[in-house]
């Protein structure tokens, strides 16, 4: 199974890491900085540690277009109906035809 979060802030980083534990995951985020500091194991919110995010075996950073090889994508936002209709707008390029979980706090 392969799965994909949507934005890795407080609320998707630390489902990414969880799934990314057992089954393959792609982490997809907009910010490139994000993306880079993720991927050299740090991250800047502390939501996980460096540690707890290098035992993320399965667990891969992108802000390119997710593969349409997911069986499953989440998007974790903050609950705010204006923040998360945007970002349902912005990634609908990148996740149109698929099904989606909306995990929200």
């Amino acid at each position: 199974m392969q799965i994909a979060i949507i934005g890795l802030g407080y609320v998707g980083l630390p489902l990414a890491v969880a799934f990314g534990k057992k089954y393959e995951v792609w982490g997809f985020d907009i910010n490139p900085h994000r993306i880079n500091e993720l991927e050299s194991g740090y991250d800047r919110t502390h939501e996980v540690s460096n540690e707890t995010l290098q035992q993320a075996q399965f667990l891969q950073f992108t802000i390119a277009r997710i593969s349409q090889r997911l069986y499953f994508i989440l998007i974790g936002s903050i609950l705010l109906n204006p923040i998360i209709s945007g970002t349902q707008r912005k990634c609908s390029r990148n996740i149109s035809g698929w099904n989606t979980v909306l995990a929200t706090s």
